[in-house]
């Protein structure tokens, strides 16, 4: 087998990718120059997302809270804003409108009230409907907003490069049947660039599908927070809500598939979360629309696992990734597959910046 390298016969693709958030300022910058209180206590509130927003709604700028419930964020332009605070486990917060000047640093002191969401009442069976849009149901809408939270800190945290991260890669020939490890190879190394993995944009994955053919076998891309929160990727799936059971148990699935007519591979899986806190754990999905020897052979697919940080940052911990596993002859093993992953075995802070 031949030495890890970044072009890998089965790819593990999951990176967080750039956050559009971060955007550059015109020459007269213009900002808003906060803190986050606890209504009634006044009690700083640390790692919560500030996101400012248009007059319009959209989605303009985003940064964590500091330990002291300070935050930063830059307008492009003069014009009208307000700004939401969010926070897993608790309801999100609306600022009032606020008016920018060219060039003006904008002092606010915003107070949240804490009404804690939890999601151990969501009524969730197998049975559960799948709405075209998860903001279509109001309690796939509520899981789906948690959801949601903890994928946008991921993709900051990585943009923001806030670490390095010591990784442990390895690449392991399974049993098609039992998933005992017949031969593994490792590395690690120490990277610094919040970007470990490649990956395309979520329109062309979901134009032309999650698998990919090339001169050395087919390539599995990964769903990662970037292509989970497109619109792309929300447009051409239906989403609804799985209990947790068994080692599952106090756990709510927002579960995801293709809609019906899709000709391409593509993903479906589930998100789960924790009923008490509303963190987001992990993701656990397959893919779908394989040619059928592929189909009736073994469930490809892949697992996530998120962490958040004492900070509010959030990283994935460890991952995998499951595919067929190519013999010399060019057709493919039934009786092995091939699993890529990794995990981050310790973490520093970068104290020079970006």
């Amino acid at each position: 087998m031949p030495p890890l390298t970044s072009s890998l016969h089965l790819n593990v693709l999951l990176a967080i990718s750039a956050l559009h958030f971060a955007l550059a300022g015109p020459v007269h910058a213009q900002r808003i120059r906060g803190q986050l209180l606890e209504e009634g206590s006044g009690q700083p509130i640390e790692g919560a997302f500030v996101v400012l927003l248009d007059a319009t709604g959209a989605e303009i700028a985003g940064v964590l809270s500091d330990d002291a419930g300070r935050f930063v964020v830059r307008a492009p332009t003069r014009g009208l804003y307000r700004l939401r605070a969010d926070r897993i486990g608790y309801r999100n917060t609306y600022s009032d409108t606020l008016a920018l000047e060219l060039g003006q640093t904008l002092d606010y002191r915003m107070m949240v009230p804490m009404e804690v969401i939890q999601l151990v009442g969501i009524t969730a069976t197998a049975e559960s409907r799948c709405d075209v849009h998860p903001a279509e149901g109001e309690q796939t809408a509520q899981v789906w907003e948690e959801a949601r939270k903890a994928l946008r800190a991921t993709r900051w945290t990585e943009q923001q490069g806030l670490f390095s991260f010591q990784t442990e890669r390895y690449r392991r020939t399974l049993d098609s049947r039992t998933l005992v490890v017949l031969e593994e190879q490792k590395e690690s190394g120490w990277r610094r660039s919040g970007k470990p993995f490649e990956t395309l944009p979520a329109n062309e994955l979901l134009e032309d599908g999650f698998v990919r053919s090339s001169s050395a076998g087919e390539l599995y891309y990964a769903p990662d927070a970037e292509v989970l929160l497109s619109d792309a990727f929300l447009d051409a799936h239906c989403f609804g809500l799985q209990a947790g059971k068994d080692e599952r148990a106090g756990l709510v699935g927002l579960a995801f598939r293709p809609l019906s007519g899709r000709d391409v591979a593509d993903v479906e899986g589930v998100l789960w979360l924790d009923g008490e806190s509303a963190e987001l754990r992990d993701l656990q999905y397959r893919y779908t629309g394989l040619p059928f020897e592929l189909q009736t052979a073994m469930l490809f697919g892949g697992r996530l696992e998120f962490e958040r940080l004492s900070t509010g940052a959030w990283i994935i911990r460890r991952w995998w990734i499951r595919g067929p596993l190519r013999e010399t002859a060019g057709g493919y093993s039934r009786r092995a597959i091939q699993e890529e992953g990794g995990a981050v075995i310790r973490m520093l802070p970068n104290t020079s910046g970006r």
